[in-house]
């Protein structure tokens, strides 16, 4: 029997690939560069006729890049932009019939994996805190690094793989995604070395980072990332056109490019020496916050005791006992994406938060301790805090007695600054997440929201320490280059 073809790659089988690509990510820029006023810069509806109108979501935006690649059947004509919001629309609707979610709907421990990875990667392009992760980060491997007893020499080790400083480095990068976001979303000719020549930058140097992200078509075609390669290659060759896949994209890799370059290096040498120094650096960098914010005599780093794994940190803070055990370690790329990898997801979060889950209740009973708020702290913002009741489902062995709380490094950094400058607002944020998770809320249990709902959004202990210096370093160094 003959496969019914979709509508979508019905019209796709009759414009040339160049253009529908050129077409998509136009789109992707457009909605980025002019906010909805419900959807902000993650996604915006456009109209395709006077009657009709098309939501365009940036991580679907993404998926389509990809899937255009490798269908690999196109046809001659020339699409436009009007064409391109009904391909889209068309795309939507292929996307919705074939989620991987449908599948999973009958097992709820499994679908809320899948809805939770689906929203993970759209939240952090919702949220858009990518200048805070890359000052936070930058922070960490120039200024914590130094002080932690390692073998690792961060800036030693980034000079050898890039010949360059990593403050070069991430304005080379920054000043690339400039282009692309302001002027057009690919680049021909000598259209780049143009937009670079206003900087006293080497364009020689700028190319050879350009290059380093940048992918063909087979390349994309043939790697096993799948959709995934964009976050390692944003930028694809077509034909004598060089194409930026999304802004969101763009971003991340600017806010993670200084980690990947060092850890590439000793991954590339079948070497944990640098993801294990970054444990090192993520715990040292913890205490530097404990000893911004409150007394020396709140907190105490929890001992080893005959080799027995305990928790990292025991603090008291007013009348709450809280315990943390931090995790530094990253969700595999197949996990952080809007289709994630559900048998990843289930291996990194059993794994990772169940062996914190231990570590809190040893350390809960070592302490004799009377309802301790245990906290899972992981570096990677990219799991919503319900996510830890998915790992109880699966670690059978577990018991979770709701005093359990996984928190994200941003959030730990603003309730810790609440701690010092705002103690009613603590203490009521405090209560609320307390009845929130004990009650089992399906509003959401996340710090963030109970920011939000206190009108918190910026985070004011990046500012007030100087980290966030760190961004504005980059922007301040591209402003010094410009030719006067």
């Amino acid at each position: 029997m003959k496969t019914k073809i979709s509508k979508f790659h019905m019209i796709v089988q009759q414009y040339t690939l160049k253009s529908m690509l050129k077409r998509v990510v136009e789109w992707s820029y457009n909605v980025y560069n002019n906010p909805d006023e419900l959807l902000g810069h993650f996604a915006g509806y456009r109209a395709v006729s006077y009657t009709k109108k098309v939501c365009i979501i940036q991580t679907w935006m993404i998926d389509l890049v990809y899937d255009l690649i490798v269908y690999n059947k196109y046809g001659t004509k020339e699409m436009s932009s009007q064409q391109a919001l009904i391909m889209i629309g068309y795309y939507n609707n292929f996307k919705n019939d074939n989620s991987a979610s449908n599948e999973y709907r009958n097992n709820n421990t499994v679908f809320l994996l899948v809805v939770y990875g689906f929203s993970g990667e759209q939240f952090r392009f919702q949220t858009s805190n990518f200048f805070e992760e890359f000052a936070r980060e930058k922070y960490i491997l120039e200024k914590i690094s130094k002080t932690s007893k390692t073998d690792i020499d961060v800036q030693s080790d980034f000079m050898i793989e890039t010949q360059m400083s990593s403050d070069l480095y991430s304005s080379i990068i920054f000043l690339i995604i400039n282009y692309f976001e302001t002027i057009k979303p690919y680049a021909s000719g000598n259209d780049l070395e143009n937009w670079c020549s206003t900087t006293s930058i080497p364009f020689c140097d700028v190319e050879r980072v350009k290059n380093k992200y940048t992918i063909s078509l087979d390349g994309i075609r043939n790697s096993p990332l799948k959709r995934q390669v964009f976050y390692t290659n944003p930028f694809i060759i077509i034909d004598d056109e060089l194409l930026a896949v999304n802004p969101y994209i763009l971003l991340c890799l600017f806010t993670n490019s200084n980690y990947w370059i060092i850890r590439n290096r000793y991954m590339n040498m079948n070497s944990r020496n640098f993801t294990n120094a970054f444990g090192i650096y993520f715990e040292n960098y913890v205490e530097e916050i404990l000893n911004n914010t409150v007394d020396k005599t709140c907190f105490l780093k929890v001992p080893t005791v005959k080799g027995e794994k305990r928790a990292d940190w025991k603090i008291q803070l007013g009348k709450y006992d809280i315990l943390v055990e931090q995790k530094c370690s990253l969700p595999f790329l197949s996990i952080k994406q809007n289709e994630t990898d559900v048998k990843s997801t289930k291996k990194y979060i059993t794994k990772y938060w169940g062996e914190a889950v231990e570590q809190l209740e040893r350390t809960e009973v070592a302490y004799s301790l009377k309802q301790p708020i245990k906290i899972v702290l992981v570096y990677d913002q990219y799991f919503k805090s319900e996510s830890l009741e998915n790992m109880f489902d699966i670690r059978k062995d577990l018991t979770n007695d709701r005093r359990y709380w996984l928190v994200t490094i941003r959030d730990f950094e603003i309730l810790m600054m609440l701690y010092k400058t705002d103690r009613n607002t603590f203490d009521e944020i405090m209560e609320e997440k307390i009845k929130a998770e004990t009650t089992f809320s399906k509003d959401g249990r996340d710090l963030s929201l109970f920011y939000e709902k206190h009108k918190i959004t910026d985070n004011e202990y990046l500012k007030s320490f100087g980290i966030y210096n760190e961004f504005t370093k980059i922007t301040d160094y591209l402003l010094s280059e410009i030719k006067r």
